[in-house]
């Protein structure tokens, strides 16, 4: 949600812990994907999850969600960002 956000290394970093908490659950064969919007807070804390676009598939969804869930708190946001929060989308995508 801060198209200026002029620090790719903290994205690499949460794209690597969200990726460590992700199961993705069997949904049959198919390319899935689904959205997910979070809100990290200063410290690094999720104050927030939403699912912003469905996969189709409840299970899939869910996963996606405990994965964000499963990786709080993130890392702090990067000195010099001067944000008090960051919003955050994020795909989750599987293909079987």
């Amino acid at each position: 949600d801060a198209p200026d956000f002029a620090f790719p290394h903290y994205l690499t970093l949460l794209q690597f812990r969200i990726e460590s908490q992700w199961r993705a659950p069997y949904a049959g064969q198919g390319e899935y994907l689904a959205t997910v919007h979070f809100v990290i807070n200063k410290n690094g804390k999720v104050l927030s999850t939403e699912l912003e676009k469905s996969s189709g598939v409840f299970a899939f969804d869910q996963a996606a969600l405990r994965a964000v869930q499963g990786a709080n708190p993130l890392p702090a946001l990067p000195e010099g960002s001067n944000l008090e929060t960051l919003g955050v989308h994020f795909d989750f995508v599987a293909n079987w």
